[in-house]
């Protein structure tokens, strides 16, 4: 199995922190996110690593690491960053975003998915939320399946709790079939932005789509989609709160410090 991190944007809610680095590059309690999610990673049997970069991409490197760059990235957003990374969807693949903070149980378990298609779901979200804002409904989107964990909606706004059943990470598992699909997908995607059509059904137009877009579109197109639910192991960093918040995490969860794979990046 192999990793897709896009790493492409800046942060700007984390500012001045990114004004010379990637938001990837961000230290959490003294390790940048970046290494703790190749800790994460690694320590799930994980080392072919594709990072995807873009806004001061030189602050980005490291031995065991395959880089290509989104040169668009200051107009773009996640799929584009994906396509980038298009030649290496083949195989078992890890989408992963890297604002993310993760144990490695978490990859773990989407490794053991046998879905196609399949997206790493929090189903104790709303406490994490809730340590994270003030009003979590204002920053959630909707999930919801069918019962039987096939999901049927994701990535719009909200108007109650009932609408979310859970919350995506921003962790996308592909079989090789799966990577078929969304290959697939891209193409129609960049087909429609030619003739002028937003992307995947959605509203917005490909430079602008999110992951949440492509795979609503899948649900649209009556692809399977399947959760693979987690609870907890995760965070976040989109802010100087959020940033706060992800250090007493690991420090009141006692999570193992990445040295080894610090080591390796450099």
């Amino acid at each position: 199995m192999k990793a897709i991190l896009l790493a492409a944007g800046q942060g700007t809610r984390l500012r001045p922190l990114t004004d010379d680095r990637p938001k990837c590059m961000v230290e959490v309690d003294g390790t940048p996110l970046l290494d703790w999610q190749l800790y994460a990673l690694r320590t799930a049997g994980i080392d072919d690593v594709t990072v995807v970069r873009g806004w001061s991409r030189s602050a980005i490197s490291g031995d065991g690491l395959r880089f290509v760059d989104n040169q668009r990235f200051a107009e773009t957003n996640m799929v584009q960053s994906l396509r980038c990374a298009a030649d290496h969807l083949h195989g078992d693949v890890i989408i992963a975003y890297t604002d993310l903070l993760y144990r490695p149980d978490v990859i773990q378990r989407a490794r053991q998915s046998t879905a196609d298609v399949g997206v790493v779901v929090d189903l104790d979200w709303r406490s994490l939320w809730e340590r994270r804002m003030d009003d979590p409904l204002s920053d959630a989107e909707t999930l919801r399946t069918d019962g039987s964990g096939r999901l049927t909606e994701i990535g719009h706004r909200p108007t109650s709790y009932d609408q979310i059943e859970a919350q995506y990470l921003g962790i996308l598992r592909l079989s090789p079939a799966g990577c078929e699909i969304v290959r697939a997908a891209l193409d129609r995607a960049a087909e429609d932005d030619a003739c002028g059509r937003p992307a995947f059904g959605s509203e917005r137009t490909l430079d602008r789509a999110y992951l949440t877009d492509l795979i609503d579109g899948l649900i649209a197109e009556d692809y399977v989609v399947k959760t693979i639910p987690i609870r907890g192991g995760w965070t976040e960093v989109d802010s100087h709160e959020d940033l706060r918040v992800a250090e007493a995490i690991v420090r009141e969860e006692e999570w193992t410090r990445p040295r080894a794979t610090m080591e390796k990046v450099g």
